[in-house]
């Protein structure tokens, strides 16, 4: 994602995956990335060391969509697409590809009693590491 200097505002957000797009009330605005740093701690040293990882791991991504969801199990491609107004100026897209994931949980979510009362549904999404 680009890199912004002013204030970023979100004004829409939506994901498409395996080619359904839904409106999305909350999105991460990248992918999450773990590793698991290699224990090379030998006999004499006093403490654990450990070196940087060579793999890196796409973590999961939960979304909090309204109306319909995927289905539990589902496979393909997500896409998260957001429009972005830095400081006022006029809005740009940006669209970041994840690849194709799993749908591994979907669980519904609490229902204000005040505001706008949608029925929404978290979403995760677990990326299988095809990304590109």
């Amino acid at each position: 994602m680009a890199s912004y200097s002013g204030k970023a505002v979100v004004t829409s957000a939506k994901i498409t995956f395996a080619g359904t797009a839904y409106d999305c009330k909350s999105i991460p605005s990248g992918i999450p990335e773990t590793c698991e740093p290699p224990n090379v701690t030998v006999l004499t040293d006093t403490e654990q060391r450990f070196e940087s990882a060579a793999v890196t791991e796409d973590g999961e991504i939960q979304a909090v969509v309204a109306g319909s969801h995927p289905a539990l199990n589902a496979v393909g491609a997500l896409t998260i697409s957001l429009t972005v107004s830095v400081a006022g100026a006029t809005a740009t897209s940006s669209d970041v590809s994840v690849g194709d994931c799993i749908v591994t949980g979907v669980e519904p979510s609490t229902i204000e009693a005040g505001g706008d009362r949608v029925l929404t549904w978290t979403v995760t999404f677990k990326p299988n590491g095809s990304r590109t």
